[in-house]
C-alpha cells in the first residue's frame, strides 16, 4: 500500500473523498511522509479515517494536503489531537465533523471559528475532565455556531453532562437554522428536560432523535428504585405524542435495560416515529 497509494492518488485528479481504514495501522512511520502528498493537487474535501493508529505525521507531510478539507470523519483514531492542533494553527476550518472522541484540543479548535454546519460527537468517557468539556460544549461551542448549525448529534455513552439538560447555559434553543437534532436524556430529569425541549425547539427543526445512554454513571448511582428504562420509553412516547406539531418528525431511540442491572443496558431496535400533528 505504501508504494502504490501515491501513484493511485496522482492518477485520480478529481478525487475529492478519501477513506483510509485499518490497513495503515500496520505501517510504521516512514521517513519521507509522502502518503498523502499527491492529494495536494486534487483538492480533497472529505477525509474518513478509521482505526488508524499511526501518527498524523506518518501520512500528512504538509498542511497543504488538508487545505481544501471541509469534512472529516474520525473513528478509533488515537492521535486525533494532532489534527485539531494542525487545523487550528493553519486556520483550516471545517464545515462538517463526525468524531468519536472529545478532547480539549477539539473544543479549542471549534471555538476558533464560526460556520460549522454539521457536528456529530460520540462521548465515551465518564470523568470530571469530560464533564468540564461537556459544559463548555453546550455553553460555548453550540453558542459559537448557533447561526449556522443545521445538524447536531451528541451521543454519550454515560448519563451525565453530555446529555441534554434544560439549563440557561444550553444554547441549542438559539440555533435558528437547526434542522436535525439527536440528543440523549438523563433519567432523573427526563420529564422536565424533554418537555422543555419540545416546547422550545425552533421552527426550522424537522427531525428530532431522542436517545438514552447505554450506561448509567457509577459516580451518580442507579436511577430511582422501581423505575426502569421501559418506563422512560413509555413516558417519552406519550410526552412526544402530545408535544409534536407541524412538520416535525420525531424518532425515539430507546435503550431498554433489566431492572436488576442499571450498569449494563443493551440497545434494542425499538423505534417510534411521529410525523406531523398527532
Amino acid at each position: 500500500m505504501q508504494s502504490n497509494f501515491p501513484s493511485i492518488c496522482a492518477n485520480s485528479p478529481h478525487l475529492q473523498t478519501l477513506v483510509l481504514s485499518n490497513p495503515i495501522t500496520s505501517l510504521r512511520p516512514f521517513e519521507d511522509h509522502t502518503l498523502l502528498r499527491p492529494l495536494c493537487q486534487t483538492g480533497i474535501r472529505e477525509l474518513y479515517l478509521r482505526q488508524c493508529s499511526a501518527p498524523l505525521s506518518c501520512f500528512v507531510d504538509s498542511p497543504a494536503v488538508l487545505r481544501s478539507l471541509s469534512f472529516v470523519s474520525l473513528h478509533d483514531m488515537p492521535h486525533m489531537d494532532e489534527l485539531w492542533t494542525l487545523l487550528r494553527r493553519e486556520e483550516i476550518y471545517l464545515s462538517k465533523m463526525d468524531v468519536d472522541r472529545v478532547s480539549g484540543d477539539l473544543i479549542d479548535y471549534v471555538l476558533a471559528y464560526e460556520g460549522l454546519e454539521v457536528l456529530k460527537l460520540r462521548c465515551e468517557n465518564d470523568n470530571p475532565v469530560d464533564d468540564a468539556l461537556g459544559r463548555r460544549f453546550w455553553r460555548e461551542v453550540v453558542g459559537k455556531h448557533r447561526e449556522t448549525l443545521r445538524e447536531l448529534e451528541v451521543t454519550p455513552r454515560f448519563e451525565g453532562v453530555w446529555c441534554f439538560e434544560a439549563t440557561l447555559e444550553n444554547q441549542v434553543f438559539r440555533c435558528t437554522h437547526l434542522e436535525t437534532l439527536r440528543v440523549s436524556f438523563n433519567f432523573r430529569s427526563i420529564s422536565d428536560d424533554l418537555m422543555y425541549l419540545m416546547s422550545s425547539v425552533q421552527p426550522s427543526l424537522g427531525q428530532l432523535f431522542i436517545d438514552s445512554p447505554p450506561l448509567c454513571s457509577p459516580r451518580h448511582g442507579p436511577p430511582p428504585h422501581g423505575k426502569s428504562e421501559g418506563a422512560a420509553r413509555i413516558f417519552m412516547e406519550r410526552t412526544v405524542a402530545r408535544g409534536i406539531g407541524g412538520s416535525l418528525e420525531c424518532t425515539l431511540l430507546s435503550a431498554l435495560d433489566s431492572s436488576r442491572n442499571y450498569d449494563m443496558k443493551c440497545y434494542t431496535n425499538y423505534k417510534v416515529q411521529f410525523r406531523g400533528p398527532v
